[in-house]
């Protein structure tokens, strides 16, 4: 539906179910009986659930027709509990990833052009201890709306359904995984190489280090790689450590972070948080002032409270002593299960990273 909605320009085109199903047959060789059935009922808003699964993806705009789903149609009522909207981006193949984002960016901007006027404008300075969703327990009552809302927010999804961001990260994170991870090397013997530490070279510039305009910029890539390999002692003391259990090696964490200096900023806590995530993403979140410290900040129930531009080791620690109450609180377990669920998935680290970054626009 979308594949035709996208090639009219008009979101809320319409189409005979009978003339969709054969836009699936012609487009994946697909004529099973089953696609009917989908058309005409499974992922239908205004139809009544009957199945495990509670996917809107369309909706009826007469009988035997049908259009996208748009938030605001109408939805039958055994559908009310968390109906979804749209595909995840890991369930849509590549070759269609076009089609999703162009849907996102219409209903963004329709969510945006009717909310502007009847929403104040969500701010994370540290204000009344009255709103309780200025609160580390709101935040953790509602970390898995948070999540959720990652993959769906105006704050990340331009970016994390595809492209550099994605690519370089997850190349980085597999060659963590199979040489660290599964103790198949040794930091010296992976970082003398320079698969690895290319790797998080680009993925720090697709995330935005040495970009124009301003910024952490990095160093050459020789002096780059040169740096990390001189903490690769202090990675293999961690190496076996994650975000929960590495309390004990803070004089170690202390040297490394002290010795780690990618960026030709002096002492830049962005870029030096960036790095050691995807030197080891099990122990180290990654960081920055527009989500991570500004909203940790702006909760009241965050203690020690980070500083937004301290870039010192004890302010650091800080930041890992909040990510490390906030797992604790919605339990490790829990976090954990969302590791692999989805594209960005891909540490108990990112995992929280991610529910920040949702919560910054979640709808109250």
């Amino acid at each position: 539906m979308a594949y035709l909605a996208h090639r009219s320009g008009d979101l809320k085109y319409t189409v005979r179910n009978r003339d969709l199903v054969e836009q699936v047959y012609q487009l994946f060789n697909d004529n099973r009986p089953g696609v009917a059935i989908h058309v005409s009922q499974h992922v239908v808003a205004q139809a009544a659930l009957n199945t495990g699964y509670n996917k809107c993806y369309l909706s009826e705009s007469g009988r035997g027709v049908r259009r996208l789903f748009v938030p605001g149609d109408k939805i039958h009522q055994s559908r009310s509990r968390n109906p979804q909207g749209y595909p995840r981006p890991d369930e849509v193949p590549v070759e269609y990833q076009y089609l999703l984002t162009w849907y996102l960016d219409n209903i963004r901007s329709i969510q945006s052009s009717s909310s502007q006027s009847q929403k104040p404008k969500r701010t994370y300075s540290r204000g009344s201890e009255g709103d309780s969703r200025n609160t580390l327990s709101y935040f953790i009552a509602n970390f898995d709306r948070a999540y959720q809302n990652f993959y769906q927010s105006d704050a990340s999804y331009r970016y994390f359904t595809g492209g550099p961001c994605i690519y370089f990260h997850r190349k980085t994170i597999d060659i963590w995984i199979e040489n660290i991870a599964q103790g198949n090397s040794s930091y010296d013997s992976l970082l003398v190489g320079d698969e690895f530490p290319e790797a998080i070279y680009a993925t720090l510039t697709a995330w935005g280090m040495n970009r124009l305009g301003g910024g952490a910029k990095l160093k050459d890539y020789d002096e780059f790689k040169k740096n990390v390999l001189s903490v690769a002692s202090y990675l293999e003391e961690v190496r076996d450590l994650d975000i929960m259990t590495l309390v004990s090696k803070k004089d170690v964490i202390n040297r490394m972070y002290s010795r780690l200096d990618p960026s030709e900023n002096v002492m830049n806590l962005v870029a030096k948080s960036k790095t050691m995530h995807h030197l080891n993403p099990e122990a180290f979140p990654p960081i920055d002032k527009r989500y991570t410290l500004k909203i940790l900040r702006g909760l009241h129930g965050v203690d020690p409270v980070p500083t937004l531009n301290g870039i010192d080791f004890d302010n650091y620690w800080n930041i890992l002593s909040c990510f490390r109450t906030i797992i604790d609180r919605v339990g490790e377990a829990t976090v954990r299960s969302c590791i692999g669920r989805r594209i960005m998935d891909t540490s108990i680290t990112k995992i929280v990273d991610n529910a920040i970054v949702g919560f910054s626009n979640l709808d109250f």
